[in-house]
């Protein structure tokens, strides 16, 4: 069956550029760009903003043309007649070919070299970004290989390094049974979400179990006959970790918190918007827990993705005003960055697909509060349920407290802890080659990290794979001429690791890559900038050296040397601001 993005061709013949032409613009060959438009591929995260700027659209336009997908016209058939039947990315059963294939391989060898546990772990975080940002032809191409690599992992570890391979199997069983829910294929969703959960439980992570119940239940929901064992299993699971201690685990409070905000909506879709409500303020209660949006074990979870429930559920329940009321201060921008287009919009656009139920434009109003111009359609607004969906009555709210109310309170909550944006520069040192795991910590304690590599770091690095844990293309060439710029403006500025020839080039004002522009141009933003150095004796003796160091200190910046085996924690303590505690996510 031969599929195509007809929206991303229409737009590129539009503005009168042949696939050669194109390609020449984006730095790739015409084949790449075939590609893109048969949606055999999807382009990397660093091509998509060049492929934005080329065609004239926001980066949101771009990712909707990627994800409309669609069955090729024959020859001598008309683009709009009727037998254009939609095939999104995101509905097309044979995504999981490669997936049903292994999950049917009971007595299969693992094929392959065994891949380390950072690789794996790698890899998991990799295939879940990609999910999130609605790749996911790209996320069903890895997700064999990757179960396999874990299977393997498994095997070949022993004591303490045992446990940690059943977490990554658990994590990749996930996010195959979220491309199955996705796909709406629940039988193979539910198979994968129970193999999670039994790989959680020979890790002992009960947080993971928690994600895995969820998705069973996700499963369930998409075989109609089983409707009733997802309540079960979400009630269930509910019911077990609210007895439980979670001393403040921020992956157990995520993967509860989304149990409730996944029951919030389910009780409204069955006509009882004061258990909704009931769900909502415990989901509240956790995301204030959490104090702002993070993105743990995938689940998206946070003080935003509360108010995000809340729109779905008031929509779900029938109260059309309520959804518009909470919906008008949603603000997605306040999530992190691999979910603001994509895990937001799903929730916004099943508002939207149930107010179109409703005969009223509330997913639109919800989605976007600038355009409440839009005209009632098919009659007047129906309206059913309580006024307050977020809180019911009489279960511990303040008098004339709505559900609005402690929706806003909720998104008051986010960013409230949130440390910044970190224009984070890398050169070619041994520690670059493990970056990752820094980015992770800086993550946590509440960063926005943003990437520049010098050029030979560039070529160290798994650009693709840093790009899609931080959220942000990697950063390597100048802009050009009228080029958005990809990173958003930096609070703080760090070297991890920086080497001789940058700090020698930064003392002397040299500007010859991107990244010293960064650096020359932070110590005159009134920004801190951070500069840990991996030299080595012989060239720290040179007399240039410690010279410049002085100078770039003199200048303001803050520097502490590093050694080739990174003490991850001692940086990210010391780009924490003076007086700040670590976040307690």
């Amino acid at each position: 069956m031969a599929l195509k993005r007809h929206r991303l061709c229409q737009r590129r013949k539009a503005l009168g550029y042949s696939q050669e032409r194109l390609a020449g613009l984006l730095g790739v060959e015409r084949s790449t760009v075939v590609r893109w438009e048969n949606a055999e591929t999807d382009p990397q995260p660093w091509h998509r903003t060049r492929i934005a700027s080329a065609l004239g659209v926001t980066l949101e336009q771009l990712d909707d043309m990627l994800v409309d997908v669609s069955m090729a016209a024959h020859r001598g058939q008309a683009m709009g007649d009727e037998s254009r039947i939609p095939a999104s990315a995101a509905t097309r059963p044979e995504l999981l070919n490669g997936l049903r294939t292994f999950l049917t391989g009971y007595l299969a060898t693992p094929t392959g070299s065994a891949q380390s546990t950072i690789e794996v772990r790698r890899a998991v975080g990799r295939v879940h970004n990609l999910y999130q940002r609605a790749s996911y032809t790209s996320a069903a191409r890895l997700l064999p290989d990757l179960l396999s690599q874990a299977t393997t992992l498994t095997t070949s570890s022993t004591g303490m390094h045992r446990s940690s391979a059943f977490r990554l199997l658990a994590a990749a069983y996930i996010a195959a049974s979220k491309l199955a829910a996705k796909v709406g294929d629940g039988d193979t969703a539910l198979l994968t979400a129970d193999r999670a959960a039994t790989a959680a439980r020979l890790a002992s992570d009960q947080a993971l179990a928690a994600v895995a119940a969820y998705q069973a239940a996700c499963g369930l929901l998409r075989l109609p006959v089983r409707a009733i064992e997802a309540d079960q299993v979400v009630l269930n699971s509910i019911d077990r970790l609210a007895g439980a201690d979670s001393g403040g685990d921020p992956d157990l409070l995520s993967a509860q918190g989304a149990l409730l905000l996944l029951a919030a909506v389910m009780a409204a879709g069955q006509g009882n918007p004061r258990e909704a409500g009931h769900f909502l303020t415990q989901a509240e209660g956790l995301a204030s827990v959490l104090g702002s949006d993070r993105n743990r074990l995938w689940t998206g979870f946070g003080p935003t993705n509360v108010v995000i429930h809340a729109v779905s559920a008031a929509v779900r329940a029938g109260n059309v005003d309520q959804a518009l009321e909470i919906g008008s201060r949603l603000d997605t921008s306040r999530l992190p960055a691999v979910l603001v287009g994509r895990r937001a919009q799903v929730h916004v656009d099943m508002g939207r697909s149930d107010a179109d139920v409703l005969r009223g434009p509330v997913g639109i109003r919800a989605a976007s509060p600038r355009s409440r111009a839009g005209g009632r359609r098919g009659g007047p607004r129906q309206r059913s349920g309580p006024r307050a969906v977020a809180r019911p009555a009489g279960e511990g709210a303040q008098s004339g407290d709505t559900g609005a109310a402690a929706t806003r309170r909720a998104s008051q909550a986010t960013g409230m802890t949130q440390r910044g944006v970190l224009a984070l520069v890398v050169c070619a040192a041994p520690p670059v080659l493990r970056v990752g795991e820094l980015i992770e910590l800086l993550q946590e304690d509440g960063w926005t990290v943003c990437l520049t590599a010098t050029p030979t770091a560039a070529t160290w690095i798994d650009r693709e794979a840093l790009a899609l844990q931080t959220g942000y293309p990697v950063r390597v060439e100048w802009r050009m001429p009228g080029e958005p710029e990809s990173h958003p403006p930096a609070t703080a500025v760090a070297v991890v690791p920086a080497t001789f020839n940058v700090i020698n080039k930064w003392a002397q004002g040299i500007n010859d890559a991107l990244a010293l522009g960064i650096l020359n141009e932070a110590l005159g933003a009134g920004i801190p900038v951070y500069v840990f150095p991996n030299v080595k004796a012989q060239l720290a003796a040179h007399p240039s050296y410690d010279r410049h160091l002085r100078l770039l200190e003199s200048a303001g910046i803050r520097a502490t040397p590093m050694t080739s085996v990174p003490n991850w924690q001692m940086i990210a303590d010391r780009l924490r601001p003076s007086g700040a505690r670590p976040l307690d996510f």
